[in-house]
């Protein structure tokens, strides 16, 4: 055999062993069973026989076929055969080994992504792991990947699939999903087309680029934030007012961000050189000016009220901006009359502002 086809064989054995090094595809140390049908996953072609989710292959001779004046063999539709797929097509011109090599590498990731959900798979049911149908799952070999139990299937393809350390999943349009290479954040949207659509069909809305994310209740603003130079820069992704999208609403410009769910509603409060300013859910910027502090106070009439700080006078502000009460004030509290007011080292009630 010339040294030609001796290299085309190095090159296929090389590429084929390639998924199995990919990180996060090893197989756990117990023998995983599959999930559809019980059989073990090491056993190849007893699970290829009784897997209704698996093709089976073709029952069928391989036909013979003559190339450069050589006769080869076809490959007959199935994995599992006892001939080494070097032999089969040690022959055969170098693109039609590429093709070959392509098919073979699609059909096995296929399966390594199948193995995935074994019995051995934890699903979990907290609150920052499962929306709308979507679940964080975790893999026997310790990474995180999305399945779709609405159209049954998941949502990263591999060897993607299995490069996920960590996942928050409070909503399904805006998953923070964080992979091991950099240990970088991402958001996506799980059902930019539909919960359930084809597999694979995710939308980025912030790419592999983030250091940290601060996702901390369902429908609340996710602050993302990333190094500039040695400090940290935050910005806001958010829900888009009029859409049931998320979008990246506020610039990665502040030096912290803080969320803050209250009730059904939910505000960020951003901080700058000493000043800090409040965001609502949809990432618009409630106070012109920048206060000191922002602290939340009361809800009254289904409105949130803070308490904002101006150089050490105190007021109070609406959850849309307007100041009910002008930064004159020591201290504000509550009791069962209701909201007063320190002013002159004296209790009064509080009269809004008119």
């Amino acid at each position: 055999m010339s040294k030609s086809v001796k290299s085309y064989e190095l090159l296929i054995i090389v590429i084929l062993l390639f998924p199995f090094a990919v990180r996060g595809q090893s197989l756990p140390v117990v023998r995983p069973l599959c999930a559809f049908c019980g059989v073990d996953l090491c056993a190849a072609e007893q699970h290829q026989d009784a897997c209704p989710f698996l093709e089976k292959p073709a029952q069928q001779k391989p036909a013979q076929q003559t190339m450069n004046g050589k006769s080869t063999e076809k490959l007959g539709g199935g994995l599992h055969k006892k001939n080494s797929i070097v032999k089969q097509h040690a022959n055969l011109e170098i693109d039609k080994i590429e093709d070959i090599i392509t098919s073979y590498c699609d059909n096995l990731l296929s399966r390594l992504e199948h193995k995935r959900y074994t019995l051995g798979a934890t699903l979990y049911d907290e609150p920052e792991c499962h929306d709308d149908g979507f679940v964080v799952v975790c893999g026997a070999d310790g990474y995180y990947s999305i399945w779709n139990d609405n159209a049954k299937h998941w949502q990263f393809s591999e060897p993607q699939g299995s490069t996920f350390i960590k996942m928050i999943l409070y909503n399904a349009r805006a998953a923070c999903v964080q992979r091991w290479l950099q240990g970088k954040w991402c958001i996506v949207d799980l059902a930019p087309r539909g919960k359930y659509q084809s597999a694979y069909k995710n939308d980025i809305i912030v790419n592999y680029e983030y250091d940290n994310v601060k996702c901390v209740a369902k429908g609340s603003p996710i602050a993302v934030g990333k190094y500039h130079k040695r400090d940290m820069r935050w910005g806001l992704v958010t829900r888009v007012e009029g859409s049931d999208r998320w979008g990246h609403t506020v610039d990665d410009t502040w030096s912290d961000m803080d969320i803050l769910p209250i009730g059904d509603k939910s505000f960020a409060i951003a901080h700058s050189e000493g000043y800090v300013t409040l965001f609502n859910t949809y990432g618009k910027r409630i106070t012109n000016q920048g206060f000191a502090r922002i602290i939340p106070l009361a809800q009254v009439d289904g409105k949130i009220y803070f308490v904002v700080d101006d150089n050490g006078k105190l007021g109070m502000m609406a959850e849309d901006g307007t100041m009910t009460a002008e930064c004159r004030y020591e201290d504000f509290k509550i009791d069962t009359e209701g909201i007063k007011v320190l002013s002159n080292n004296s209790w009064i009630p509080y009269q809004p502002t008119k």
